[in-house]
């Protein structure tokens, strides 16, 4: 489940409100081997278990910002002030860089009303002006690598086996290949995997299989895949594992996210222990990325994807950005929970953490820019490059803004279908991004009494209502349909923060097959 209880959100609302703080070590998912633990336990109160040391100052939060049209997320950072200076000896044997600990608040102080608001990795612990602090970066931020206290298992498919051919060559188009042993090789748990071959000239390709022996792989693929050109192969040539991971997209990296080798850490906890980051499944909304992946469905077929990695992933989240922001997927985090979300048309679809904002809320306009920064160009046409070579074009019947290019193209090649379904995987892809491509959008970045700024998140739908400012046309904003890509609370302070886009009112485009 995801989100945070009725009783809390209510809470974020009121003002005068006094809150209690929790930071926690995460408990270790069970089937993960190495995990990084620990056994940090601070309040702000007295509780029993826990060091009563958290205070106000030396305590905040800075929130990342996600990047329209690159649909790329900057990463947040928070820390926790410690009182008890006494206590640091204790504290920096525990609180290891590369720990998981989570911030909890609660309104009482009973810990069993308290809702997850932060979670992430340790950074470091530091003195300045006489208080003392622990950093802390967002677990989104933290992917950069494995959760790993061995040296050789922190990158991302850091054990792909290798064999050789044997017995007889390989010669395309046969359904079964040879080799030496099949001891180590994997699949995600569909049973489909897939192998790299080295051929007779030097070059590699990709064959996918449906089934093993000791020392055969069986439902060879009679075609070529990935982009790769089968060849002849002569027993010796080498055969290496291929990290192939089948779904939906924001269904591929639920699976990593929470994956063990185990199968004990959640239904999703389906891939071998390499190939996952084993997070707790406590700390993954399923259901936000379960209604993402409901409003990404193409207009026919099946939405499922293969993901491909030959090598280790050194950069983990590198890797995963790299497949996922061309297409307009990102990672983020909701309510206290990580989660993968997809970039929307906001005036055709409602998210999950939709809030409607209006002066009531709003105690000031922070900033404005009547053109997006991070949007510099406007363009005339919008294609989304697929596999099947076609690409949507979106045209607009005038240009509102200048700089003005002819034409941005969203590269999907790394997107590979499962069932050839690439023309309508491409067309709701080029739908969703098109919108953001051939407009500027306005940026306001509103400060909000109180800490109900936190339950949107980057991706949500916001419905802005103010007298504060009017649009770049001159016109009131009442009631228009935005995108948030900043929000959160102060919850050491008695604000939060909203950034929020508007595209302009009258966008007229035509997406043509």
């Amino acid at each position: 489940m995801g989100g945070w209880s009725a009783s809390f959100v209510e809470q974020l609302g009121r003002e005068n409100v006094q809150a209690f703080y929790l930071l926690e070590s995460v408990p270790v998912p069970d089937g993960a081997v190495n995990w990084f633990g620990g056994e940090l336990r601070l309040s702000s109160f007295n509780l029993a278990g826990y060091k009563n040391v958290i205070q106000l100052a030396g305590s905040g939060i800075s929130y990342g910002e996600l990047r329209a049209r690159f649909w790329q997320t900057s990463q947040m950072a928070w820390s926790v002030g410690l009182s008890a200076v006494e206590a640091l000896g204790d504290l920096r044997a525990t609180a290891r860089r590369g720990q998981v600990v989570q911030l909890r608040v609660g309104f009482s102080r009973d810990p069993a009303t308290f809702e997850t608001v932060a979670v992430g990795t340790v950074y470091n612990i530091e003195r300045k002006s006489g208080t003392w602090s622990i950093i802390v970066r967002d677990l989104v931020g933290s992917l950069i690598s494995r959760i790993t206290e061995d040296k050789d298992e922190t990158s991302l498919f850091h054990d792909l086996a290798s064999t050789d051919i044997a017995v007889s060559a390989y010669t395309p188009g046969d359904t079964t290949l040879n080799v030496t042993s099949t001891t180590g090789f994997r699949d995600d748990g569909s049973g489909n995997g897939a192998v790299q071959i080295t051929d007779d000239t030097g070059s590699t390709f990709i064959l996918t299989y449906t089934g093993t022996t000791a020392t055969t792989f069986t439902g060879v693929s009679a075609s070529d895949q990935f982009d790769t050109t089968r060849g002849a192969s002569a027993i010796g040539n080498a055969v290496e594992e291929v990290a192939l991971v089948t779904g939906q997209p924001i269904e591929v990296i639920r699976k990593m996210l929470v994956s063990t080798g185990a199968g004990t850490n959640g239904a999703y906890d389906t891939l071998p222990a390499s190939w996952g980051f084993a997070l707790p499944q406590a700390l993954v909304d399923d259901d936000d990325m379960t209604s993402f992946v409901q409003d990404t469905v193409p207009a026919s077929g099946s939405d499922n994807q293969h993901f491909v990695a030959v090598t280790e992933a050194t950069n983990p989240k590198a890797v995963l950005d790299a497949w996922l922001n061309g297409a307009g997927y990102f990672l983020t985090t909701y309510q206290g929970k990580i989660t993968c979300r997809a970039a929307l048309d906001p005036k055709q679809q409602t998210t999950r953490g939709h809030i409607e904002l209006t002066d009531r809320q709003i105690a000031a306009l922070d900033e404005y820019q009547a053109y997006d920064r991070a949007s510099p160009v406007e363009y005339v046409t919008s294609r989304a490059i697929g596999q099947d070579g076609g690409a949507l074009l979106t045209t607009d019947t005038f240009i509102e803004t200048l700089p003005m290019a002819l034409s941005i193209e969203h590269d999907l090649a790394g997107l590979y279908s499962h069932n050839g379904n690439y023309t309508a995987i491409r067309l709701e892809i080029g739908e969703r991004l098109s919108v953001w491509d051939i407009k500027t959008p306005e940026r306001y970045a509103f400060r909000i009494a109180g800490w109900s700024g936190a339950i949107p998140a980057p991706g949500s739908t916001i419905d802005l209502t103010t007298s504060l400012i009017t649009d770049r046309q001159g016109r009131a904003l009442n009631q228009r349909r935005g995108l948030v890509i900043q929000a959160g609370a102060n919850w050491f302070g008695s604000e939060s923060r909203i950034v929020v886009l508007l595209l302009p009112t009258i966008i007229v485009a035509q997406p043509a097959p």
